[in-house]
């Protein structure tokens, strides 16, 4: 049986995590608002638009409670994004965050890949796209020429 001021200390560090507490309309509708954050930043990314498809992926994070398989997806973009808008350095760093979590490696591969090009290392970045391609030969390639 769990001691009741833990139990207590649980559900007040709960409340304070984006998306966390609230009633279960309250969850819907945070799920919702981060989802609606996503795909707008999903359709500034396709477009090529880095800064906006950030600053979009940040607003749903801080609104938290995406779906998994889109938080996973959403991480290696805004990753992308910061190397879009010259974060080249943070973004390398928040892929070498990202290969520890439980998200698919050929995406980080390929999201690699464009931020070595845009270091200038471009046979690195032909390597990790064809290590990327062995494990997944459908995975997206994020190139935006």
């Amino acid at each position: 049986m769990h001691h009741p001021r833990a139990l207590i200390s649980w559900i007040c560090m709960a409340a304070l995590l984006p998306g966390c507490g609230g009633t279960p309309a309250d969850v819907v509708s945070n799920r919702e608002a981060s989802a609606k954050a996503c795909e707008e930043a999903e359709q500034a990314f396709k477009k090529g638009d880095f800064q906006t498809a950030k600053s979009k992926f940040e607003a749903a994070f801080e609104i938290g409670n995406l779906q998994l398989d889109l938080y996973a997806e959403a991480l290696v973009k805004h990753a992308v994004c910061m190397a879009g808008v010259g974060e080249v350095e943070q973004a390398a760093r928040k892929l070498d965050e990202l290969e520890q979590q439980p998200i698919p490696e050929d995406l980080i591969l390929s999201a690699r890949s464009f931020v070595l090009e845009k270091q200038g290392k471009k046979r690195d970045a032909k390597l990790a796209w064809s290590r990327a391609r062995k494990i997944n030969r459908m995975v997206p390639k994020f190139d935006f020429k």
